[in-house]
């Protein structure tokens, strides 16, 4: 009998990414993983600099909001697990397609865990908003939540345009962050020994104004 005919080319699907290059795929739904992505990341930095301007302006009512806003974090980092594992079940991707959801699945996993710390700073807003004198600490926390926000936006634009630059440039700006949570902590630390000799209890503390 003659041999079995060859399987057909699968089907190519095309999508548009960020960098407007339109790209051919064998799984349908590349292109929604982008745009979940994109959404959550976007997202991801919003929440992150509500937080800090509700922390450093000791603004409860945002920071309720940022708290509020974090399940749609959680809800696209599910849709975006469910929609890659859905992906590699029924589709089968290989190389490019494969290393993409891969990626899918670890970058939602690191967006959302950004998401969690701007609740975590968000929540800790009322306690901020019932101590004096911390006003150093809101300011070196705002200028690092700054290069953070440009660093998430910068990482997710490498990742969709493929720019090597730009992620030569996120790894500049973490040093950056790291040089001043260094600082940071260690003004913190000053500060908190300066209060064993100077405050009858560490509540009372919280009241002297932090060394600038």
């Amino acid at each position: 009998p003659p041999p079995p005919p060859p399987p057909p080319p699968p089907r190519l699907f095309f999508f548009q990414a960020e960098d407007g290059i339109r790209y051919r795929s064998p799984c349908r739904g590349i292109g929604d993983v982008y745009k979940r992505q994109v959404e959550m990341g976007g997202l991801a930095e919003s929440q992150l600099a509500r937080a800090v301007v509700a922390l450093s302006r000791r603004d409860l009512g945002l920071a309720e909001q940022v708290v509020q806003t974090d399940s749609r974090i959680d809800d696209l980092e599910l849709e975006i697990h469910e929609f890659t594992l859905r992906m590699l079940a029924t589709r089968q991707p290989m190389a490019v397609d494969l290393r993409i959801i891969l990626a899918a699945l670890k970058i939602s996993s690191g967006l959302e865990r950004i998401g969690d710390y701007a609740k975590n700073i968000a929540k800790r807003t009322t306690t901020v908003a019932e101590i004096t004198g911390v006003e150093g600490m809101a300011q070196s926390i705002t200028r690092m939540s700054t290069i953070a926000q440009r660093m998430i936006k910068n990482a997710l634009d490498a990742y969709i345009t493929r720019d090597l630059k730009m992620v030569a440039d996120v790894c500049v700006r973490d040093q950056e962050i790291d040089l001043m949570h260094t600082n940071l902590s260690r003004e913190l630390l000053t500060f908190m020994t300066c209060l064993l000799y100077t405050s009858p209890s560490p509540r009372d503390g919280l009241l002297y104004r932090m060394p600038s």
